[in-house]
């Protein structure tokens, strides 16, 4: 077998991996509960992407129940959410203009 049949065998394979890979992570989505208020929700992704994978994109975030503050006042704010977080960089941050408590939906991904 020459050098190029074989760069091209690796190249598909490494196209169905991906594909693969993409499949799995569209259906992964996340739930995050936040007890407590605050204003950094950290967020372990290594446990929850495939081949315990760096957080490196984010989709979708949703609140799934109402934003309160601690005394319970609802809040209508937009976070923004910082990927590959701290230094084993498996982690992700979702960050409030204040400290809020509840419950987000997610998807975060291993791919771009």
């Amino acid at each position: 077998m020459d050098q190029g049949v074989r760069v091209l065998e690796a190249e598909r394979e490494v196209r169905a991996a991906r594909e693969l890979l993409r499949e799995h992570v569209e259906q992964q989505g996340l739930t995050h509960h936040q007890n407590s208020a605050a204003t950094l929700w950290i967020i372990d992704t290594a446990q929850r992407l495939p081949f315990q994978a760096q957080c490196l994109d984010a989709d979708t975030l949703i609140a799934k129940s109402p934003l309160v503050t601690a005394s319970g006042a609802r809040r209508h704010a937009l976070p923004y959410i910082e990927l590959q977080y701290e230094p084993d960089k498996d982690q992700a941050a979702i960050v409030w203009p204040e400290a809020v408590k509840g419950k987000l939906g997610l998807q975060l991904r291993c791919d771009r």
